[in-house]
């Protein structure tokens, strides 16, 4: 058995006194909604802030709930206003604690369907009849979510910064938390525009689009565990080499004082918490676990990935905008001394596994200044080398000698003169001309702070790299008896850029680098087609579906033609949402992911068979 979901439902029944040893007191008294009048009227609409994808990628923008479609303030406050004031309720109403715990759930809840539908209906039953109706209304439309990730973590600060410790909550912590991630996000009811355009779409729409995408990316647990320990394996030694004999595991270990395993284990048995049948009843974590694990690595992992509340109150007080949680994705854990309680699911899958760069980039930049600079240096050709890997697995085999796959080297011997792509892929009629970036978007991009912050991410991340494809794309289209051998016809060619620190594909970063081709003349040759922008997952995706049969320029070539909404979203979207592709997990994933597994089974001794 290798089903994580499964490993740790065991573990959880087998361990069952180390769950919901509560916070504090859970004072759980069902009260009608009350202390905030709501009147007649029209809800207001809100659009434009709150874009988030959907649940099931079909419509890949929706708009989350806010309580002021549903609420209205009795001398006619503006939704601004109605939000304000239900958060100031909610504050002055329920107890910290619990507040914070019942969040938790909220964001247990988040993409599961049924569990969405369980808290509808329990906040239906918390409203009058006019602001039932009206709730039930809003919800109609398919296209609206009752609430986001984003909210979730903006009440989580809001709790944190402003929360009250109350003997006795005087509004039902289940009711004032779904209020509170409903009404955390401040917005603007009439935000201000510049006029100005970018990507084809205004210019404070088209940054609300990408950092809405950068935020709400989600990633696969078992790719992400498999790429981490994959990427910090050095095989071969090669990069301990070039850090000073250190390897990369053990300047995690340095870093964080745990193994990459351990701290992949100790967040596993922190989501174990999500295996509650009951919606509101989830607690938090003892901090000791059970007395089978080790204390030493639980009170380690809780040291570098948590902090408590009033040390979280100052750094969060800082906020640089309403997609600014860098405190969370840092330490995604709340430790109240005997217990700790997650914040966020997917932030804390991403600490322990692409987190694992940044444990060790603030540990160089505190005790080797020589050795960070290595560090920053090689860690593309780190990720590259794992990449690589997946796209040695796309080559068709030949019958004879030679090969289908050419390496940056290979294109160099052929094409001395201009820029190079790192690998190439002969399919007979058609080449995968390939470029690889580690490189993630900014933090300024991400949380849509600064237009030239994100063109310099552009030119960083896609259009320095869409030259080098550029290049060589043409020379292939001249020339490609130099590089695939005498007698070749000429071929068409694929332009992939592999983004492999994240990229959020949708229509306005597309129209900025169909803008940059166009004015660059980039790819002029009627041979080249349009360029494809994927992710390291994607890689492994066409990975999976070549080992059963399909072909990676096909499926590129149906993704781009499968029509404007769609075709102009991530590769991701259009294979999770396609009947044709039931697995997208490449067989040799399941080797080291279920040793994994193993591992955190032993760790915590629980009796789950093989």
């Amino acid at each position: 058995m290798t089903d994580l979901d499964d490993v740790l439902r065991q573990f959880r029944a087998g361990n069952s006194e180390v769950f919901n040893v509560g916070i504090l007191s859970a004072n759980l008294v069902p009260v009608s909604f009350g202390g905030y009048e709501a009147h007649g009227g029209d809800p207001p609409v809100m659009l434009g802030d709150y874009l988030l994808p959907r649940v099931d990628g079909r419509a890949y923008w929706g708009v989350y709930l806010t309580t002021d479609e549903y609420l209205e303030g009795p001398r006619g406050e503006s939704a601004k206003e109605v939000r304000a004031a239900v958060v100031d309720l909610v504050l002055k109403g329920v107890d910290q604690g619990n507040l914070l715990i019942m969040l938790r759930n909220l964001d247990a809840a988040l993409g599961v369907p049924e569990r969405q539908a369980e808290i509808q209906a329990f906040l239906e039953t918390q409203l009058p009849p006019r602001e039932r109706a009206r709730l039930q209304v809003a919800l109609a439309d398919e296209n609206r979510a009752l609430y986001s990730v984003q909210g979730v973590l903006a009440a989580f600060r809001r709790c944190i910064v402003d929360g009250k410790q109350l003997d006795q909550s005087r509004i039902d912590p289940r009711l004032g938390a779904i209020l509170l991630v409903q009404s955390a996000l401040e917005g603007d009811d009439d935000e201000a525009t510049s006029g100005r355009q970018l990507g084809g779409f205004p210019e404070e729409t088209a940054m609300s689009i990408i950092a809405n995408h950068a935020f709400n990316a989600t990633t696969n647990v078992y790719a992400e565990f498999d790429r981490a320990l994959r990427i910090f394996a050095d095989p071969d030694g090669t990069f301990t080499k070039k850090f000073k004999g250190h390897s990369p595991r053990d300047l995690v270990k340095a870093a964080t004082g745990l193994d990459i395993e351990t701290l992949m284990t100790c967040a596993m048995v922190l989501w174990a918490i999500d295996q509650e049948k009951d919606l509101w009843g989830g607690r938090g974590l003892n901090k000791r676990v059970n007395e089978t694990m080790d204390e030493a690595n639980a009170t380690q992992f809780w040291a570098v990935c948590s902090r408590s509340v009033s040390e979280f109150r100052p750094i969060l007080s800082s906020q640089m905008s309403e997609w600014d949680y860098f405190s969370f994705e840092k330490f995604p854990i709340l430790d109240f001394g005997g217990a700790v309680l997650a914040v966020s699911r997917h932030l804390l899958l991403e600490r322990v596994t692409t987190g694992l760069y940044h444990f060790v980039y603030e540990y160089l930049e505190a005790n080797d200044s020589e050795l960070l600079e290595k560090w920053k240096s090689e860690w593309g050709f780190m990720v590259e080398a794992v990449v690589v890997e997946s796209l040695r697995t796309l080559a068709p085999p030949l019958l004879g000698p030679g090969t289908s796959f050419f390496s940056e080297a290979d294109i160099t011997s052929a094409y001395p003169q201009g820029k190079k792509c790192d690998a190439l892929i002969d399919f007979g009629d058609t080449v995968l001309a390939i470029e690889i970036v580690s490189s993630p978007l900014s933090r300024e991009s991400r949380q849509g702070l600064d237009v030239a912050k994100l063109r310099d991410d552009m030119e960083r991340i896609v259009f320095r790299k869409t030259r080098q494809l550029s290049a060589t794309a043409m020379n292939v289209a001249r020339r490609p008896e130099l590089l695939l051998g005498e007698g070749r016809s000429p071929v068409r060619i694929v332009p992939l850029l592999i983004a492999a620190g994240g990229f959020p594909v949708n229509p306005v970063t597309l129209n900025l680098i169909r803008e940059q081709v166009s004015a660059e003349g980039l790819f002029g040759h009627a041979l080249i087609g349009e360029i494809c922008v994927i992710s390291a997952e994607e890689a492994e995706y066409l990975e999976a579906l070549r080992e059963q049969g399909h072909n990676p320029i096909e499926v590129l070539a149906d993704w781009r033609a499968a029509g404007p909404i769609i075709g102009n979203y991530s590769l991701k979207n259009w294979l999770t949402t396609s009947d044709r592709f039931p697995t997208l997990r490449p067989a040799r994933m399941k080797a080291p992911v279920s040793e994994l597994f193993k591992k955190i089974r032993n760790a915590v001794q629980s009796e789950v068979a093989d």
